[in-house]
């Protein structure tokens, strides 16, 4: 039994120690192998994490960049700006309160605003009141805008700061007039890093530095210039300390520092030749990273054995990816409502705006803003595809002609015409048995091709122009009415006299055959003179809407017998140096409206000169494919601060009694919007007959009449 007994023992003994052994060897197994997963877990972590802060800047700069596109093309396209840059006026605009409205609703801090005219010239700076300097040899990227007129979007370093820049071009309808230019900064890129418990620093690269010579932060670590000013001053110590260069353009997935605890990641920043510019230096605790899964792998090792060690290890593992999925979903959630907010902003932005705004394939509505379901009475998009594809149902016409029911325009969808064409068109629409006027125009969407359409709604504007054409017509009817009266005493003298004379005659046997024909012959040629000019009248007063071609002469011919009878009273010297051949495509009387409206400004500044001194000269020429019509007056000129509000609405030099600011008003519209046409004014010194007389200069353009696009 004793030899049993130990046998047994002896074989638990040999079990245990067998297990002991196997125990201390899985252990020692295990502790390596717990080592190396540690590490490698540390390892994969650090990289998680590495790739998260480096996505998450990138994800920043880039919505920045596209919420500083989207604001650039919206104000290129305003036409408060187009208006100002076209007068070199920029009384009407304001972007510095626009810029505060931004920073108070959206993540854009201090943007700074840029218009530079297409000379190159800076026209207007929301952040100084500086303008005019030229930009040609200090800013490449202007000389190749002027060059080549397109979007543009950038990060550059100049003489305030390292910047975010989006470059627009300005059109006149066709005409390249200028650029619009948003300038951010990067400091709420670093606001919004530290919302995620990261601390940012911006640093320039040393090449910049003899450039900054305006720098934004006034900050610098030796040579290097540190972009965002909310840069914290610990950080800044640190970087000094360790070295700017060990850390600018590093190409290391992350950077440890367990002292100082800094865990540290680099955003490289190229410039637009991909050569380095700048880095973002993002410090995150290293004590903040999510590290209790090293933890309990460490604890199992130690309470379990063996396989269940290694279980508990392999379900630690699972845990730790599961738990690092979970993290993952929740910053995919976080990021998502983050990218909702943006989109919010942006919308908000769209739907501020007075003007429809939708978003199509040139079919069918993709997306629009708040204006448009206003216009047309829908909650949302969807219920206004449910009845209709397309705003285009609604077109009666497009330019002035008749919409096509296929929707298409030279072979190719509406839309994509008015997108590609680059201008603004003019859109008649018929919404419950209303009539309304558009203007629109188009840009592609880069993202996937749709097409963005922005219509403006200029029906009232066309009303109350067509009101101030009337109350500008009527003045000029009074005025022509007074020119036939006064025209018509000769001729009614010379039939009168002459049909009195034959009665005489005849009553005393004197009359012959011969003095009764030249008398009659008399009569008739003062008949139909005057009879000519009742249909001269009639046709001014009766109008033409539709667009003719027409010989310049002719209308010159008419207003001559208008104002023949106004020129001999007020003796005025008339020259009339027009060309039998040059032809106009456009409205002939709303010309001859224009053609009285000028003369009539001009006689009245010259019947306030001594006689002899009332010189009206009229001239025409047609260069290539351009006519020009200058209007020459003595009458000494327009008053300088008078000159750049001459075309306004009621803005008149004269006493209200005498004039109502309506005729130069009218006459700029019909020539620029009715005829595509063109016309200023300034005061010129010209020589005639040897003398030299200083008066306004009324100078009109016109493109040539194309008869073949006709």
């Amino acid at each position: 039994m004793g030899e049993l007994s130990r046998n047994k023992n002896f074989f638990d003994y040999f079990i245990l120690l067998f297990i002991l052994i196997i125990a201390i060897t899985v252990y020692m197994v295990s502790e390596n192998i717990k080592n190396e997963k540690i590490e490698a877990v540390k390892t994969e972590k650090y990289n998680i994490y590495s790739k998260n802060i480096y996505s998450e800047i990138d994800l920043l700069i880039q919505n920045k960049q596209e919420l500083t596109f989207s604001i650039a093309l919206s104000l290129a396209q305003d036409s408060r700006i187009i208006q100002a840059l076209k007068n070199q006026n920029t009384k009407n605009i304001n972007l510095k309160a626009f810029s505060k409205q931004l920073s108070e609703t959206t993540q854009l801090e201090n943007a700074w605003f840029h218009i530079v005219a297409v000379d190159g010239k800076s026209f207007y700076r929301s952040w100084v009141p500086k303008r005019g300097d030229s930009l040609l040899k200090i800013r490449m990227d202007v000389v190749d805008m002027i060059k080549k007129p397109r979007i543009m979007k950038t990060i550059s370093t100049g003489k305030f700061d390292m910047t975010f820049k989006s470059m627009v071009p300005i059109y006149d309808g066709k005409t390249f007039i200028g650029m619009f230019e948003i300038i951010t900064h990067f400091n709420s890129i670093a606001k919004q890093l530290s919302k995620e418990e990261i601390d940012a620093v911006v640093i320039v690269d040393e090449k910049y530095k003899k450039q900054l010579t305006k720098a934004f932060s006034k900050t610098f670590i030796g040579d290097n210039y540190i972009a965002n000013y909310n840069a914290k001053k610990v950080l800044l110590s640190y970087l000094e300390q360790m070295g700017v260069k060990n850390y600018i353009h590093s190409t290391e997935k992350y950077i440890l520092d367990e002292k100082k605890n800094h865990f540290i990641v680099v955003y490289n920043i190229p410039d637009i030749k991909g050569k380095p510019m700048g880095s973002i230096v993002a410090f995150k605790k290293l004590n903040s990273l999510a590290m209790d899964d090293i933890k309990v792998i460490e604890d199992n090792v130690l309470k379990y054995t063996a396989i269940i060690t290694l279980t508990l290890l392999l379900l630690g593992y699972y845990l730790v990816s599961r738990k690092h999925s979970r993290e993952l979903d929740s910053k995919v959630r976080q990021r998502t409502k983050e990218l909702e907010k943006e989109k919010l902003y942006i919308q908000t932005i769209l739907d501020t705006n007075p003007n429809i705004i939708i978003v199509t394939n040139s079919f069918k509505i993709i997306d629009a803003n708040k204006r448009f379901l206003e216009f047309f009475v829908y909650n949302t998009v969807e219920d206004f595809t449910n009845n209709q594809d397309c705003i285009c149902d609604f077109f009666i016409t497009l330019d002035e002609k008749i919409f096509c029911k296929d929707k298409m325009v030279n072979g190719i969808p509406w839309a994509e015409f008015i997108a590609t064409d680059k201008k603004e068109h003019i859109v008649q629409l018929k919404y419950n048995a209303q009539v309304y006027i558009f203007t629109v125009s188009a840009e592609y969407l880069k993202n996937n091709g749709d097409i963005l359409l922005t219509f403006q709604n200029i029906t009232e504007i066309k009303r109350k122009d067509r009101l101030l054409f009337e109350q500008s017509k009527l003045a000029s009817m009074g005025e022509m009415i007074g020119n036939i009266a006064h025209q018509w005493r000769q001729p009614l003298s010379v039939v009168s006299s002459s049909a009195t004379g034959m009665k005489l005659q005849k009553e005393f046997n004197t009359l012959s055959d011969e003095q009764f024909n030249d008398n009659c012959d008399l009569i008739n040629e003062n008949v139909q003179y005057l009879s000519k000019t009742i249909d001269d009248f009639r046709d001014f007063i009766k109008g033409d809407r539709e667009k003719t071609s027409f010989l310049l002469s002719e209308e010159f011919g008419k207003m001559l017998n208008l104002i023949n009878p106004s020129i001999k009273s007020n003796n005025i010297e008339f020259v009339l140096d027009i060309k039998e051949d040059i032809e106009l495509y456009g409205f002939s009387n709303d010309l001859l409206q224009c053609l009285l409206n000028i003369y009539n400004n001009a006689k009245d500044s010259l019947v306030e000169l001594p006689e002899g001194s009332r010189i009206f000269i009229i001239s025409a020429e047609q260069i290539d494919n351009s006519i020009t019509i200058n209007f020459q007056d003595s009458g000494l000129g327009i008053e300088d601060d008078a000159l750049d509000k001459l075309f306004e609405p009621y803005f008149t030099t004269k006493h209200q009694k005498q004039g109502t600011g309506l005729g130069l008003h009218m006459t700029y519209n019909m020539i620029v919007h009715g005829m595509n046409g063109s016309i200023e004014a300034k005061n010129n010194k010209f020589n005639y007959k040897e003398k030299e007389y200083t008066g306004a200069l009324f100078i009109i353009s016109f493109p040539s009449y194309d008869k073949k696009s006709k």
